[in-house]
C-alpha cells in the first residue's frame, strides 16, 4: 500500500499499516496513534506535529523525512532507521529506541523531549559513533553507564 501526496491530518489511527510505503507525502498533522507501522517506509516526507504516540514501528525506515515536533511518546522504535531526516522539537518520551539506526547528516534534535531513558539510549548510540564528539559523549555517560547500557543493548 503506498500513499502519496496531500494527506494533512489524516487519521490512520489503529490501522494495520506493514510494510506502507509514504512517498513524497504531506502528513502533517496526521494521527497514527496504535497504528501497526512495522517495516512502512517513508521517504521525502513532511510530518510535522504528526501523532506517532504508541505505535508499533518495529524496522520502520524514513529518509529524508521531517517530524519536526512529532510524537513518538511510547512508539516501539526497534530496529527502525532515521536517515537525514529532522527529529527538532520531536518527544521521545517513553519510545522504545533498541536498536534505531540515526545518521547525523540533517538530523536535528533542538529541542527534542527525552525522558532519562531515552536519552540513555541516545547517548549510547552516539557514543559508538566514529566521531570527534565520540570523546565527549563517552565522557558524558561514563564508562560504568557505558558497560550497562552495552549490555543491555547487546539483548
Amino acid at each position: 500500500m503506498e500513499f502519496t501526496g496531500e494527506l494533512r491530518n489524516k487519521d490512520f489511527t489503529q490501522q494495520d499499516l506493514t510494510d506502507a510505503v509514504f512517498r513524497d507525502a504531506d502528513l502533517a498533522g496526521c494521527v497514527f496513534g496504535g497504528a501497526k507501522l512495522e517495516g512502512a517506509s517513508f521517504f521525502n516526507c513532511f510530518a510535522a506535529e504528526a501523532d506517532f504516540a504508541e505505535t508499533f514501528c518495529w524496522r520502520m525506515e524514513a529518509w529524508h523525512t521531517n517530524f519536526y515536533r512529532a510524537k513518538f511518546h511510547g512508539a516501539d522504535l526497534h530496529d527502525a532507521t532515521f536517515s537525514r531526516c529532522v527529529l527538532a522539537g520531536a518527544d521521545l518520551r517513553g519510545a522504545n529506541l533498541k536498536g534505531v539506526t540515526l545518521t547525523l547528516d540533517c538530523n536535528t534534535f533542538e529541542d527534542a523531549q527525552v525522558d532519562r531513558v531515552a536519552a540513555s539510549e541516545l547517548g549510547y548510540l552516539f557514543s559508538q559513533l566514529r566521531s570527534p564528539l565520540r570523546e565527549k559523549w563517552t565522557a558524558l555517560l561514563g564508562q560504568r553507564n557505558l558497560a550497562w547500557l552495552g549490555r543491555v543493548f547487546s539483548r
